[in-house]
């Protein structure tokens, strides 16, 4: 007996502009995946995020090679976002259905290529074993009280997450001073912004929208997340990306 697929419904087209007006998706492009590699001070893939290249192809060739297959390209993608984040060889091995030498292996290699990945889970170890906490660019902390080794990829996965989240409410705040009286945000979905404006201001104001949103992170290499833009005049579900004129 094959079982039935239930294809759900696209909730996001329940958001609908108020008529005359189109609904806008402001989205920090791959904001996560930028602050660890800014946490990790990693020149080449800072230099491929800047050119825009696709981050997991250049993952897949530092593990496999120029000569790496789409299957290999969706293991990268896959493997290293776990291996960010402080996942052991053994939790992958059991995620990905690998042997546990092999996952091992891999995580050498990528460690290898990206040295300040590592340095990053150091220093994360190092703050809350000595003293609890850890610190993001912006100066805010958050304590741990259990063990430093059971909260260890919970401080990972909080640094980039909460930078990303002070910086898209920084924006949101940004957007409404700059236009307070055409732009009306309706909600935030931590790296992106909801909002809904007249469908002529968007087009005449696009650039200086995106502009107003993208927040310099602190780094001592400062980092500015890009926003991408896309909207409809029918719902959030159905928002297009806005190409540049």
């Amino acid at each position: 007996m094959v079982a039935k697929t239930i294809e759900l419904p696209n909730i996001r087209e329940l958001f609908l502009p108020d008529d005359g007006y189109v609904i806008c998706e402001a989205d920090l492009q791959r904001a996560d995946l930028q602050v660890v590699v800014w946490e990790a001070d990693d020149e080449p893939l800072k230099a491929a995020l800047r050119e825009g290249k696709d981050i997991h192809n250049e993952n897949a060739r530092a593990l496999f090679g120029d000569n790496f297959t789409s299957r290999e390209r969706t293991f990268a993608k896959n493997f290293c976002h776990g291996t960010n984040y402080g996942a052991t060889a053994r939790t992958l091995a059991r995620i990905l259905g690998l042997p546990v030498a092999q996952v091992e292996e891999l995580q050498t290699r990528w460690f290898a290529a990206h040295p300040g990945i590592r340095k990053w889970h150091d220093r994360t170890q190092l703050q809350l074993a000595s003293a609890r906490r850890v610190e993001n660019r912006f100066g805010y902390r958050r304590i741990f009280l259990d063990r430093p080794e059971s909260c260890f990829t919970d401080a990972l996965a909080w640094i980039p997450q909460s930078t990303v989240g002070i910086a898209i409410n920084i924006g949101w705040e940004r957007l409404e001073e700059r236009f307070p009286k055409d732009i009306e945000v309706l909600l935030q979905v931590h790296d992106s912004l909801i909002f809904q404006l007249k469908e002529t201001f968007l087009l005449s104001y696009a650039d200086e929208i995106k502009k107003t949103i993208e927040v310099e992170i602190p780094y001592p290499d400062p980092l500015i997340i890009p926003v991408d833009l896309a909207y409809s005049d029918s719902s959030w579900g159905e928002v297009k990306e806005l190409h540049a004129a």
